[in-house]
């Protein structure tokens, strides 16, 4: 009996903090409106973001009135990284390693705009264009 609690306890440790970066980055696919900073930054920084995780996710996301970037690595407890809307790392939401930004605990509204297959998520692939 205490092996099936050890065994469960162990699931739970490994399975929570993924399900709830998932959970937030899919959170809602709407547009994201009153995005600060031109179209030609936000299409360029989106590319670099693209670039950086080739076999992952990059979302565009919102908090409250605060817009930011969000990749994540296709990994488990890969955890992601935020940026702002000029590309620069503002913080990290590494649960295994408690470096955890404050927007890591809320709930975002984010679109995807990229998303690797096959991919942990088991969601579908997601290609960035220009247009995004």
């Amino acid at each position: 009996m205490q092996s099936y609690f050890h065994k469960l306890a162990a699931i739970m440790v490994i399975i929570l903090p993924t399900l709830m970066i998932g959970c937030k980055s899919r959170a809602s696919q709407k547009e994201i409106h009153n995005l600060s900073g031109d179209g030609d930054t936000l299409v360029n920084v989106a590319a670099q973001l693209v670039t950086k995780y080739p076999a992952g996710q990059v979302s565009l996301c919102i908090h409250e009135q605060d817009s930011f970037y969000y990749g994540q690595r296709n990994a488990p407890d890969g955890g992601g990284e935020l940026y702002d809307l000029k590309g620069t790392q503002i913080g990290a939401c590494h649960f295994n390693t408690s470096q955890i930004h404050p927007f890591c605990r809320f709930e975002w509204e984010c679109k995807t705009i990229y998303r690797s297959v096959p991919n942990i998520w088991g969601l579908p692939e997601v290609k960035f264009t220009l247009e995004d």
